[in-house]
């Protein structure tokens, strides 16, 4: 029997590295899937009670080389060896099993042929006539505890190792199943010899948002602005067996494929937009403005993004430049005048800046003997009143002005009061935007962040009109 000791500063070393496995008072459990999982079982099995906590898995016997390094670590036989055995065994699973011998009173390692048994700092290794003889595949591992929550343990196994394909039985429950992927309008999903995954384009958010696994097993997840204006919502799961202290492989394969398929994904919307309801329609159509590449029209120009005064979401761009050719301008008419013949185009505030800014078409709005039948909407002097330009910080200031810079035919003001907007006869239009809203806000935080992405972030303005 040996005591479970070491120098000042091995000591030192062993906690650095085994308190990554300890994030909170539970997650070690997280790490002890992640080991089981790395021996490919059939299944896992947990069961908790305050006092005893119980892992089974069916698969490979333990990795004897971890054996080995646990062996030389904690027996200390070979004191020339413990620093490179503390060393390779940091870059194996087998640090998780090492964390529990230096966090819990009792543990006790189960496989066919031998035994570890440490109890208070005390521990000793059986070979297979000790064994239990139940423990005919994989390895079985009991820990002795106090006073623990078994609730919280099955939340954080479930949080983090639900996406599993292997089975996990939590007191004989099945915790896992696959990893879900909701909300979202168009989905790719994919699979290679390194993991599998998947991107979608998102209902409603402006961010791109990843998730990674490996093994099922969450690793965490990324929040960033688009790539060149393409949102995409994805996961990764990684299927690399080795052992990753920051993961960093499994996360850069899943950040090279999840942005490979979504620009697949994105050329696939031609295919599949005329299967769409009209909201999710008009949803990417706002996405597509935000693009921000030459080949726009060669990709998206089919795609009947435009509305006519006759329906909606009828109109591709190239239908607008057979109009051009013929009118010499794209004769258009808008939502609150409608003069022109029904096949016409209709055009929102955001189409008009788009085909005038970044496709720089002749737009020719139509005015007829008739009318127009127009809101009339004339804003109180308080109303229109924008915030004077020396009253801006000089963020808001140079986020006004790379506004404005966008396009000629819309103007941006800031103002204390509510956000709207006028146009005038020539099809000019104002925005005023209230200053503290909290999208205007946010909208300001996410130009300092990336000022390119300011032709992206007019059109998330313009929805709030």
């Amino acid at each position: 029997m040996i005591h479970l000791r070491f120098s000042i500063d091995m000591e030192a070393e062993i906690i650095k590295i085994t308190q990554k496995q300890h994030l909170n008072r539970v997650h070690f459990l997280v790490q002890l899937v992640r080991h089981a999982l790395s021996h490919q079982p059939n299944s896992i099995g947990i069961w908790s009670k305050k006092d005893r906590l119980e892992l089974c898995q069916d698969g490979q016997e333990f990795n004897p080389e971890e054996w080995s390094l646990l062996k030389t670590l904690t027996t200390r036989d070979n004191q020339d060896h413990l620093q490179s055995s503390l060393t390779q065994l940091e870059g194996k699973h087998g640090v998780a099993i090492l964390s529990l011998l230096m966090n819990f009173s009792f543990v006790q390692i189960i496989t066919r042929s031998e035994m570890l048994h440490a109890e208070n700092g005390a521990i000793r290794f059986e070979t297979s006539q000790a064994a239990e003889p139940e423990a005919i595949s994989g390895y079985r591992i009991i820990i002795g505890r106090k006073n623990a929550s078994p609730g919280e343990e099955l939340r954080e196994l479930k949080f983090y190792g639900s996406g599993s394909t292997t089975p996990i039985y939590f007191n004989d429950r099945q915790i896992n199943e696959p990893i879900h992927f909701p909300n979202q309008i168009l989905v790719t999903q994919f699979q290679n010899s390194v993991g599998s995954g998947a991107v979608g384009i998102p209902e409603d958010e402006d961010l791109c948002t990843i998730t990674y696994y490996k093994s099922g097993i969450r690793l965490g997840m990324k929040r960033f602005l688009p790539p060149n204006g393409v949102v995409y919502h994805g996961y990764w799961n990684s299927g690399l067996l080795n052992f990753e202290s920051d993961y960093q492989e499994s996360i850069q394969n899943g950040d090279r494929f999840l942005q490979h398929f979504s620009r697949v994904l994105y050329r696939e919307i031609p295919a599949h937009f005329n299967g769409l309801p009209l909201d999710r329609k008009i949803r990417v159509k706002k996405l597509l403005f935000g693009l921000s590449h030459k080949d726009w029209p060669k990709h998206f120009g089919n795609i009947p993004l435009f509305h006519s005064g006759k329906q909606p979401c009828s109109l591709s761009y190239k239908d607008l430049i057979v109009l051009d050719n013929h009118y010499l301008g794209v004769p258009f008419q808008t939502g609150t005048a409608r003069n022109g013949p029904p096949g016409f185009p209709l055009l929102h505030p955001e189409d008009i800046i788009f085909l005038r800014d970044e496709q720089n078409l002749n737009l020719k709005q139509i005015r007829g003997i008739r009318k127009w039948k127009t809101r009339n909407f004339k804003p109180s002097m308080k109303q229109g009143t924008p915030v004077p330009e020396e009253e801006l910080t000089p963020d808001q200031s140079r986020f006004r002005r790379d506004l404005n810079g966008l396009n000629p035919f819309c103007i941006f003001y800031f103002t204390p009061h509510q956000s709207y907007s006028t146009t005038d006869m020539k099809g000019s239009r104002q925005v005023y935007l209230q200053i503290q809203h909290p999208q205007v806000q946010e909208a300001l935080q996410l130009y300092r962040k990336r000022p390119e992405t300011v032709s992206l972030i007019k059109y998330q303005l313009l929805g709030l009109l």
